[in-house]
């Protein structure tokens, strides 16, 4: 008999293998639940595996069971988080699941690194790409990122970009006074990683005049340790008291509370493959300070919409943020400029049907084997 093809009404059965608590206010968690809680809409429903964070031998022996569960349930595809693509890589080697792989990446093999703070895992390195080459399809969130991919050796016929919505949830409340009663509110939403940069960032915005605006920090505090610990020792130097507010996760709709509430956003990362937090900002109408690195340039335009600076530049990124600080009538402007971009930015709905897609071709690829 021929292979059963797909029927175009076909509810589809998905799973999605991540690493810890997917509710974890990340990137990509949210990029995933999102996905998950639009998915009905488009005729799928998507659940979520999860593998224990372990070190990477137990984490490999999570995903052979995980595996080993999934090839009896035998879901219609199975999407694979890339926190979770090393301790697939040799059990997927090892036997095929009997369904469609495919990888939802947002980063490079071996994760993303802070310059200066050596290369990556090579065994990491070596897992990440040999998950992306046995894979189906790679599901990557902008086109720098699959430029990463492709040139890591990742063939250009599986890779598929679909970037992340912006459209914000409605806020919880009323919209806080972020500004205290002074100047204007600078807010970053970013998890306390090396990555992220906020050691830089802590030392740019000391060097704006103390009356002049306050710093607000929502992300995640704890997931470096040893990177919260320099934070925290540097929160509490003279030249900072009293000037950063330290807020922690916040749920989404909180967060857009805060968006409305900020008077510039400011991101300065050493790498970000989409830079969602920046795209919510303009939505909200925030003129964006940022660094000029991964995708952000494809969502800031310099000089219109925000200021792009070079990456762990103190000096250029406070002298960005004074020059915004200071004129309101420039904040203004790119706010209102951040806005019309952001309105052409793809919608939550738009990513999940993008998704889909992608994964009824795996599956017709499959079939029609």
């Amino acid at each position: 008999m021929p292979p059963e093809r797909l029927k175009e009404d076909e509810t589809l059965r998905l799973v999605l293998v991540t690493a810890g608590d997917p509710q974890r206010l990340t990137g990509g968690h949210l990029y995933h639940r999102r996905i998950a809680e639009t998915a009905p809409r488009h005729g799928a429903c998507l659940r979520f595996a999860v593998i224990p964070e372990r070190p990477l031998g137990l984490a490999a022996a999570a995903g052979a069971a995980t595996l080993a569960r999934l090839r009896t349930e035998r879901p219609d595809a199975l999407l694979v988080d890339s926190i979770a693509t090393a301790a697939l890589a040799l059990p997927l080697r090892v036997g095929h699941v009997g369904v469609p792989v495919i990888g939802v990446l947002h980063q490079p093999p071996g994760g993303v690194r802070r310059e200066g703070d050596g290369g990556r895992d090579g065994l990491r390195v070596r897992l990440d790409r040999a998950f992306a080459e046995r894979a189906d399809r790679v599901i990557v969130p902008s086109a720098t990122l699959a430029t990463m991919l492709r040139q890591a050796g990742i063939s250009e016929e599986r890779l598929r970009v679909v970037p992340p919505g912006h459209d914000l949830p409605e806020p919880v409340g009323p919209v806080p006074d972020l500004r205290r009663g002074s100047g204007p509110a600078v807010l970053c939403v970013a998890n306390w990683l090396p990555a992220k940069g906020i050691d830089l960032l802590l030392e740019a915005f000391a060097r704006l005049p103390d009356e002049r605006a306050t710093l607000h920090l929502v992300g995640e505090t704890t997931a470096d340790p040893a990177y919260a610990r320099t934070l925290r020792a540097r929160l509490a130097a003279p030249d900072l008291q009293d000037r950063v507010v330290v807020h922690g996760p916040r749920p989404p709709e909180v967060v857009a509370a805060y968006l409305r509430g900020a008077d510039v956003f400011v991101l300065a990362s050493w790498s970000e493959s989409y830079g969602m937090a920046v795209a919510e900002a303009m939505a909200a109408g925030l003129p964006v300070v940022a660094t000029r690195v991964g995708h952000l340039p494809c969502l800031v335009t310099d000089g219109v919409t925000g200021l792009l600076v070079p990456p762990g530049d103190a000096d250029a990124l406070g002298a960005a943020l004074g020059r915004l600080v200071a004129d309101a009538g420039l904040r203004r402007a790119m706010g209102a400029a951040a806005a019309r971009r952001a309105a052409s930015f793809p919608r939550w709905d738009d990513t999940a049907a993008g998704v889909l897609a992608v994964v009824r071709e795996a599956i017709a690829g499959e079939r029609g084997a």
